[in-house]
């Protein structure tokens, strides 16, 4: 106690134990330990810092790549479009050369008629060489329109035979004679133009002349 005093004072012989670790603790562990603290939360101050700035340029990539692809787009765009133009114009170029073809062929075929007139019967006469029957010429007809011949036989032909099944003329219920002259049976022309290709089928299978529009014609004998 403190002479002539009420003040008093209790000294406790064993401190607390946080009492205890701040006294015997002292303070430049404490700085050590703030300063590692600090270091560490630098550090992952440092590395988020670079991942932001990885991802930055990343999204900076990113975008470019994406301007380049509009680009890109663009110009495929654009080229499609000067495509189907050409396409537009071929086809209607197209359609202009089919119907100068089909004018040419119509005059083809005109001519052809016209002369035909004149000249097959009399190959197709020669044919026959030494026959008195008469000879008759139907219309011109397209090969392209040919037909199955008839099952009833419409000519009292007697000749032959058939340069394509060798069957005698009296046998076939119907005959044609090409643009050349050569007579056969309907039916073998028939197949021959049908399960031919167009480079065979434009040409006689007798002589292999050209068969020009490929009109062909009955034959019939009376």
């Amino acid at each position: 106690s403190i002479p002539e005093t009420n003040i008093w004072f209790e000294i406790n012989p064993r401190p607390t134990t946080i009492n205890h670790h701040r006294q015997e603790e002292s303070v430049t562990p404490k700085v050590s330990r703030l300063m590692e603290e600090l270091c560490e939360e630098k550090r992952k101050l440092e590395q988020s810092t670079k991942q932001c700035q990885q991802q930055r340029l990343e999204a900076e990539a990113a975008n470019q790549r994406a301007s380049n692809a509009e680009a890109e787009l663009a110009e495929s765009r654009q080229l499609i479009n000067d495509l189907q133009n050409q396409v537009s114009r071929l086809e209607l170029n197209q359609q202009q050369l089919q119907v100068q073809l089909n004018n040419s062929r119509d005059l083809v075929r005109d001519l052809l008629t016209e002369q035909g007139n004149q000249r097959w019967p009399s190959q197709v006469q020669r044919q026959v060489t030494g026959s008195q029957q008469t000879v008759q010429i139907s219309n011109f007809v397209s090969i392209r329109q040919l037909s199955r011949s008839p099952t009833t036989k419409a000519h009292r032909f007697l000749g032959g035979p058939c340069p394509v099944c060798l069957e005698q003329f009296e046998n076939c219920p119907s005959i044609v004679s090409t643009q050349c002259g050569h007579l056969m049976c309907e039916d073998c022309m028939y197949g021959y133009v049908r399960n031919s290709d167009r480079d065979v089928r434009e040409r006689c299978p007798v002589c292999r002349s050209q068969l020009a529009q490929n009109y062909y014609h009955k034959v019939l004998y009376n």
